[in-house]
């Protein structure tokens, strides 16, 4: 019984080797040097219509849930989550409003040859304190890469190139 409760203690708290176990998604996604917000990843041999259904459900299978989902338009916009329920670290020490985070994903298939997908983390720090997220742009702001809701954004980006790849889409990386 001992053993059993070591080891599933380790599962717990080592999020690495969970990974390493059972799922193929890494739990922890350390922020590039030259971490930009919004992410651009870029492909080739789809449209919009086609990744846009890859996108909800990148969302839906990473628990975000998805508020406004255009395919016409190339656009999925998440609702509005507490990334305490996410982060590796802890955060509910920063005020409600900074933890409160919304991702948005825009097509843009201007170039045939190489489109882009855009991944913005949106937050809004500056809304009046206790209140609830709102849809007036005049508060959203990207999240700084250093934010705890940046991962979630890396772990999205990834979790889309996997899909993207299992469906076919060629990645281009720079």
């Amino acid at each position: 019984m001992l053993r059993t409760l070591s080891v599933t203690l380790l599962l717990v708290t080592t999020p690495t080797f969970q990974a390493c176990v059972g799922s193929s998604v890494p739990r922890y996604f350390p922020v590039p040097e030259d971490a930009q917000n919004p992410i651009k990843l870029e492909f080739r041999g789809a449209t919009a219509a086609d990744v846009v259904p890859l996108i909800a459900r990148v969302c839906s299978d990473a628990a975000v849930p998805t508020r406004q989902i255009d395919r016409r338009r190339g656009y999925v916009e998440t609702g509005w989550v507490d990334i305490a329920q996410f982060a590796q670290m802890r955060v509910t020490d920063l005020p409600l409003e900074e933890r409160q985070v919304m991702y948005k994903f825009e097509v843009d298939e201007s170039d045939p040859a190489a489109r882009t997908v855009e991944i913005a983390a949106i937050y809004q720090p500056l809304r009046p304190a206790g209140t609830s997220p709102t849809r007036d742009s005049r508060f959203d702001r990207l999240v700084p890469t250093e934010h705890p809701g940046y991962p979630l954004a890396l772990e999205l980006e990834f979790r889309l190139r996997r899909v993207m790849s299992e469906a076919g889409i060629v990645l281009v990386d720079k």
